[in-house]
């Protein structure tokens, strides 16, 4: 799927977000792919942040910014995902899930923030 728009991308953000979360709060019982939590290119929003509409979208400086917590987003559900297929739920684990939300909804602002400005 092609995006075009920073709405999509916060749409297709939301979708991932979703997944993930109905996977790590056991409403869905399959094992998230570890490689496609850490990878955050694989995801659409990473791939939308890879083309040269988003630079020009976002400006550089919000590209980069967006692109440095979008890294990190996805090392942290790597993490959790990581622990929740091997069944070694540690209690740092709410830690992260906590960062994860958090940085998704900043995730999510910075986009916003970007779409004004244009």
């Amino acid at each position: 799927m092609a995006i075009d728009t920073i709405d999509a991308a916060i749409l297709a953000h939301r979708a991932w977000v979703g997944g993930f979360q109905s996977c790590y709060k056991g409403i869905n019982n399959e094992t998230f792919d570890l490689a496609k939590a850490r990878d955050w290119s694989s995801c659409i929003l990473g791939r939308w942040l890879s083309s040269e509409m988003a630079r020009q979208q976002l400006g550089a400086a919000g590209h980069q910014e967006i692109c440095s917590l979008h890294v990190r987003f996805h090392e942290i559900a790597g993490t959790i995902a990581e622990r929740l297929n091997g069944g070694q739920v540690q209690q740092d684990t709410q830690a992260l899930i906590s960062q994860f939300d958090e940085l998704s909804k900043e995730l999510v602002n910075l986009l916003r923030l970007s779409k004004r400005k244009n």
